[in-house]
């Protein structure tokens, strides 16, 4: 990145990536120079919010994260990976309605990521809307199926729509019905 710009025109969120990456190196006058530029500096763009938003999520920090990510999507709507992230935050915050709809909008800029539906099926799951659990924690496992974790989670929503099932109709599922359920076949 020292080829692409000189350090006028570095945005704040690089001067606070350096900051963090010098201290880790050792370098703390270093990391206090990068830091001091970087309190100099306000956000500008959209990237420069969600890079310290994103810089705040990996820190533990949601809370802090989510204004930044949504001023994010509300000046650069079709920023996909802002929109993902806001929603993780809003999940880690138990907002799960919310995240729901922020994994909504990842579906409509990119139908083909397999992380939206991933976590929309779990927020989903936490909702009780099973039906579109199975149906995102499917996709997902389509989408990537290379990706064990997804291959889980469809087999366990479809594990937990059975179960739903079961106690809503007081039925007896036997074992072959929850494998048929859960889309595996008989051993």
């Amino acid at each position: 990145s020292d080829v692409c710009s000189s350090d006028l025109d570095r945005p704040r969120a690089w001067w606070e990536q350096r900051a963090k990456l010098l201290d880790k190196l050792g370098d703390a006058a270093g990391s206090t120079r990068a830091d001091d530029e970087a309190r100099r500096l306000d956000y500008r763009t959209p990237t420069d919010y969600y890079l310290r938003g994103l810089d705040l999520y990996h820190d533990g920090k949601p809370t802090a994260a989510l204004p930044l990510l949504e001023r994010t999507t509300t000046d650069d709507p079709r920023h996909f990976w802002a929109w993902l992230l806001r929603g993780n935050c809003l999940a880690q915050l138990g907002q799960d309605k919310e995240a729901a709809q922020c994994y909504s909008v990842c579906i409509a800029l990119d139908p083909d990521q397999a992380r939206p539906y991933f976590n929309r099926a779990r927020v989903l799951t936490k909702l009780r809307d099973l039906d579109q659990a199975v149906a995102d924690a499917d996709r997902a496992a389509k989408a990537d199926p290379d990706w064990v974790e997804a291959q889980i989670e469809a087999a366990l929503a479809r594990y937990r729509k059975a179960l739903s099932l079961h106690r809503r109709k007081n039925l007896i599922v036997t074992r072959d019905e929850l494998l048929r359920l859960a889309g595996a076949g008989l051993p």
